[in-house]
């Protein structure tokens, strides 16, 4: 089972090297899970950012603010990683008034992404929770 991946980016082949190295880590129900309700694109404003819709899951990465960032390749896996953790910890887009639930939820991302065995670049971390907010 293949996760579908839209991107404009000349670097495409790179992006989808890293994404598909990340599946392979993942448990098998995991990958499968995310092969079959998850679509990955490529635009965005953040480095990543989980969206729930009713047909499809939507992973948005962001891999121009990642290179004007000039993150490590580490922190590049950990954000694929963290926001497929987001889809499989069923993670639900919220609202302002929720945002003690958002910074619960971006720490229960954050575990499961370093359990899979992608965890934070340390010189990023104390910046990361402007990924997903």
């Amino acid at each position: 089972m293949k996760l579908e991946v839209s991107c404009q980016h000349k670097y495409q082949g790179d992006y989808v090297r890293h994404i598909t190295r990340i599946l392979k880590k993942l448990p098998k129900d995991v990958k499968e899970d995310i092969c079959k309700n998850c679509v990955v694109f490529m635009p965005g404003k953040e480095h990543g950012y989980y969206c729930y819709k009713t047909n499809k899951e939507i992973i948005i990465l962001n891999w121009f603010a990642m290179q004007v960032d000039k993150i490590s390749l580490k922190q590049i896996r950990y954000t694929i990683a963290h926001e497929f953790a987001h889809y499989i910890l069923k993670h639900k887009n919220l609202t302002g008034e929720e945002e003690i639930l958002s910074v619960e939820h971006e720490k229960e991302a954050d575990d499961l992404a370093t359990q899979w065995g992608f965890p934070p670049d340390e010189k990023y971390k104390l910046r990361h929770f402007r990924v997903s907010q």
